[in-house]
C-alpha cells in the first residue's frame, strides 16, 4: 500500500473501518496489515485500533497474519499493542496469533522478542507451544 497516494491509502482504511461484520474486518486487515509499514503513522494507528476492536479470536488472528509481515516496519508502541493483542487471545488461537507474528519477530528489539517467546512458552498444550516457538525461529 505504500506505493499508493495518501488519499487512496486513507480511502482503503476508511473502507475497512466501515465494514460492519467483524469477520470481514479481520479479513480486510489480513490484507491491509501486510502493507502497514509503508503507511503514514496515523493510518497505521487506525489499522491497529481496528484489530484491537475485534472480538472473535479467529478474526484477531486473521488481522495479525497481515500485521506479522509488516511488524518490523512499525514503531515500537504499535508493535507492543499487537503483541498485547496476541496475549489477549486464548489457547490454540494464541498459538495461531504467535505463528502469525512470527514472520516479523526476528527484526524486533530483544525485549519484544522475549515477550513473544514467553507468551509461546506459556501455552498449556505442548503441540501449541511447539508450533508457536518454531514459528519464532529465524528462517533462511
Amino acid at each position: 500500500m505504500g506505493g499508493l497516494t495518501l488519499d487512496l491509502q486513507d480511502r482503503l482504511v476508511k473502507l475497512a473501518e466501515g465494514l460492519e461484520d467483524q469477520e470481514h474486518r479481520g479479513t480486510a486487515l489480513s490484507g491491509l496489515g501486510a502493507g502497514v509499514a509503508g503507511l503514514a503513522r496515523d493510518l497505521q494507528c487506525r489499522l491497529v485500533r481496528l484489530a484491537e476492536e475485534l472480538d472473535q479470536p479467529a478474526d484477531r488472528v486473521a488481522a495479525l497474519q497481515g500485521f506479522g509481515k509488516g511488524l518490523a516496519g512499525l514503531e515500537r508502541d504499535l508493535q507492543l499493542r499487537l503483541v498485547v493483542l496476541a496475549d489477549r487471545i486464548e489457547n490454540a488461537h494464541r498459538a495461531d496469533a504467535l505463528v502469525a507474528l512470527g514472520r516479523g519477530v526476528p527484526a524486533l528489539k530483544f525485549e519484544l522478542r522475549g515477550r513473544i517467546a514467553a507468551l509461546a512458552d506459556e501455552l498449556a498444550e505442548p503441540d501449541h507451544r511447539a508450533r508457536a516457538l518454531a514459528a519464532l525461529l529465524p528462517r533462511r
